[in-house]
């Protein structure tokens, strides 16, 4: 017969000095734990017996004692073990404190146990917290995690907001990013506080698409149009008016005619932004990631990070297949630049895969033949700079306009360069990093379009590179892996324009050359590569700016090695 059957308990070497085994004397001892030995005391409690206070609470009195609540409730604690007065201990009143709440803390103060409703949860939480129970708003704060619904997100956020209960508050924000197609609907949504509201519309990870987000900001403002069409200007800039279509934006008030009516002079503010808007590059959870084999230009895969799936490219024709080219992705138009074939060398010829249609089709060359140059969008434009022709490295730069399919050469940079990066950050594009003369570059310089001028930067990099990544997330520029005398490298460092100071942060997992870089969703995400001994690599891994931390995800489908690619 097993002794737990009687609630009798062995003592184990954890549970002190006496254990199963011998004492110091030769004798064993166990620990009998009697199965609800107090249960009974909240019925006494219940029916009034030997009770010694009273607990007036509103309307209501409840009948206890005293050793029970100086033991277990902490502001019964100290009014009762530091008072004197025999009546202010026979009769305590409670304010600040619901009658329904007080009867569901005296029973956890005589059971131990307490139940969590959605009722109850939000009023227990404020009683439990002005009474000293910290272990019960724990548990009301955790029971809210599990119960968060469109309905009830924002009462919730705005009980956290007024506790300062920052985790719950950083977790209502979470689902109301993740769920704001179904959050914005709700008659509470209207009644947002406007900086909430900032960090909502702003947040990388939104699940909404940008004619949501428009009707959201535009019924926010409406619903108190007299106080709220200040924040006109800045919140339609988070909802990326400029990124819609106009047609979209007519068709919106052509539907809604009353607002128009009572409303003409802010409909007319809205079409006046419109047009001047300058044009947002905005990253959110629906981009998809297109990553392009450097040694075969036909083989692509395409990932949804919404879905976290990757997919090869099923292309209705193959374009010219090139090695060692650029990429861009611009306007569902993918670009491959340049390169070069084993039979015909250098190239100078431009295809375009049309991402609706998964055709190619071929435009205008560029003036100069090369491979490894560095290809970026900046205001429409698709610039190329530097590269390697049948001269070496080049400092040669041009740039494309889609409108007319034409090329320009541009001011060269001031250092020839091949195998760099080149992003664009605000109005600016950096060239970083590469190879010249057999030897990487710690240096970067950058190029003003509106002076049509190259400047180089008096800051460098911590570690020379050629073949690194980069990409612009937050008005930083981050740099990762690469290649130099030691052979491929996992350090990352972030460029900061505003100090003009490099900082080095959490090196990659894996040491990569040729990855793909880019910013989504909030991160930087490093594709593929080639790591130590040229090993190809097809594993993914995505940083988090919050935590200067890398976290492997799945890797690619079938492509390995050196990649290109966009968004």
């Amino acid at each position: 017969m097993e002794a737990k059957t009687y609630g009798w308990k062995f003592l184990s070497a954890s549970d002190g000095p006496s254990n199963d085994g011998p004492s110091n004397d030769g004798s064993k001892s166990i620990v009998y734990e009697r199965q609800g030995h107090f249960s009974s005391l909240d019925v006494i409690r219940t029916k009034g017996d030997l009770c010694d206070v009273i607990i007036d609470v509103e309307d209501k009195s409840f009948p206890a004692h005293r050793i029970i609540l100086a033991s277990t409730i902490k502001y019964f604690q100290e009014l009762i073990l530091n008072s004197s007065d025999e009546e202010t201990k026979a009769t305590i009143s409670v304010k600040d404190v619901s009658a329904q709440s007080m009867e569901s803390i005296l029973t956890f103060a005589y059971t131990g146990a307490i139940t969590i409703t959605e009722e109850n949860a939000q009023t227990l939480l404020v009683d439990a917290d002005h009474l000293g129970l910290t272990d019960i708003t724990e548990q009301c704060i955790k029971f809210f995690y599990t119960c968060l619904r469109p309905s009830n997100v924002s009462q919730i956020y705005s009980l956290a907001e007024a506790r300062g209960i920052e985790p719950l508050m950083k977790k209502c924000k979470k689902f109301m990013v993740a769920h704001f197609e179904d959050v914005c609907k709700t008659d509470e949504y209207l009644n947002f506080d406007i900086l909430l509201l900032k960090d909502i519309f702003s947040n990388h990870e939104i699940h909404a698409d940008l004619e949501q987000l428009f009707d959201a900001a535009i019924r926010w403002i409406t619903y108190n149009i007299h106080q709220r069409r200040f924040y006109t200007t800045e919140l339609l800039s988070y909802a990326r008016l400029s990124n819609l279509q106009s047609q979209v934006v007519i068709e919106y008030f052509s539907k809604i005619p009353s607002l128009v009516e009572e409303n003409s002079e802010f409909v007319s503010e809205i079409v006046s932004l419109y047009e001047t808007f300058e044009k947002i590059v905005y990253i959110n959870e629906k981009k998809l990631i297109y990553v392009v084999a450097a040694e075969d230009s036909n083989n692509i895969e395409i990932y949804d990070p919404v879905i976290d799936q990757w997919d090869v490219a099923n292309f209705v024709d193959r374009g010219e297949n090139k090695q060692e080219f650029s990429c861009v992705v611009h306007k569902r138009k993918l670009y491959i630049i340049g390169g070069q074939s084993q039979k015909l060398g250098f190239k100078k010829t431009v295809q375009i895969n049309d991402l609706e249609t998964k055709t190619w089709t071929s435009v205008a060359p560029m003036h100069s033949e090369r491979s490894l140059s560095g290809a970026v969008v900046l205001n429409d434009f698709i610039y190329v700079c530097g590269g390697r022709n049948y001269s070496g490295p080049c400092n040669v730069v041009e740039r494309y306009s889609p409108e007319s399919n034409e090329w320009r050469m541009m001011c060269p940079m001031n250092i020839c360069r091949s195998t760099l990066a080149v992003v664009a950050l605000g109005d600016a594009i950096y060239a970083i990093g590469g190879t010249f003369d057999n030897a990487p570059l710690d240096t970067v310089e950058r190029y003003d379009p509106d002076k049509n001028w190259w400047k180089s930067l008096n800051s460098i990099m911590h570690e020379k590179r050629e073949q690194c990544g980069a990409a612009a997330l937050n008005g930083k520029i981050y740099v990762c892996g690469g290649y130099n005398d030691d052979g491929a490298i996992s350090s990352v460092e972030v460029y900061n324009p505003q100090t003009n100071r490099w900082t080095k942060l959490a090196d990659m997992n894996s040491p990569r050359s040729g990855a793909l870089v880019i910013a989504n969703m909030g991160k930087i995400w490093a594709i593929g590569g080639c790591g130590t001994d040229y090993n190809e690599l097809s594993s993914v891994e995505i940083y988090d700016p919050e935590t200067d931390t890398w976290t492997v995800t799945g890797p690619m489908s079938k492509i390995k090695g050196y990649v290109t690619g966009g968004l």
